[in-house]
């Protein structure tokens, strides 16, 4: 599991973790993540199972001219689960 500190509803997670998420992901592996909020660790399952995650970050591994070392990722969390 990794563990991040949510401010103003956004998180920092470097590429290599990222990375990790993806190739755990290809072998089956569970890869969960917890965001740090208020105090509480709220546990997200399969946050980087998205088309639109594997798509952009094939599509960012793919050039070799530039790559990032973090992402900010920005999200909302449904208040009824929290």
């Amino acid at each position: 599991m990794e563990v991040k500190s949510v401010s103003n509803d956004s998180f920092i997670i470097s590429s290599h973790e990222v990375y990790v998420a993806f190739e755990k992901q290809k072998m089956t592996e569970e890869y969960q993540l917890g965001l740090v909020i208020d105090g509480k660790i709220h546990i997200v399952e399969d946050f980087f199972n998205t088309d639109e995650w594997k798509d952009n970050f094939e599509l960012i591994q793919g050039v070799s001219s530039i790559r990032p070392l973090d992402f900010e990722v920005f999200f909302q969390i449904d208040m009824k689960h929290k």
